[in-house]
């Protein structure tokens, strides 16, 4: 089951939370079982930070903070922090992918089935895209199936994956 770490802290210096998550990240490479982290800043109170990191289990999240590294970050941490941080940790009872579906109709049905008219109703009217050749942009006010077809694969049969 995911589990999820929120660690909230305050601190003026946010400069300084983001070197010390990019030093643990070079210093865990390969070591590390957290598979996502997001940090966040409250918009009503600057001072007030949110950190979210994944872990595929409770488990690995326990192997985790059990590195040295970890460790020392968490040192660091409470030192930058105005407070010390509140840890709440929390196994994941529901995770919606809201837009994996879409992405990956559109790419079974208007792309690999060649559906190219459903890529009026799968796309946003504001949507751009940098396909992989020709290397331009493309912006439509309504998406059209004329520009789904202007996609062909790179080889002939072959399919794409969302």
């Amino acid at each position: 089951m995911t589990f999820v770490q929120r660690i909230d802290c305050k601190t003026s210096n946010i400069d300084q939370l983001n070197r010390l998550m990019e030093n643990w990240v070079e210093a865990t490479q390969g070591k590390r079982t957290a598979t996502h982290s997001i940090v966040g800043r409250d918009r009503s109170d600057s001072t007030q930070v949110v950190e979210i990191v994944e872990f595929p289990s409770y488990e690995e999240a326990m192997k985790n903070s059990d590195l040295p590294e970890t460790n020392r970050v968490f040192e660091e941490l409470v030192a930058a922090c105005e407070e010390t941080p509140s840890f709440t940790d929390l196994d994941i009872v529901r995770d919606e992918q809201l837009n994996k579906m879409i992405v990956r109709r559109f790419f079974d049905e208007v792309i690999n089935a060649k559906n190219f008219d459903l890529a009026d109703e799968l796309c946003a009217g504001d949507w751009s895209t940098t396909p992989p050749s020709p290397p331009t942009t493309w912006t439509s006010p309504r998406p059209s199936g004329r520009t789904a077809r202007s996609w062909p694969p790179s080889t002939p049969g072959s399919r794409w994956r969302a």
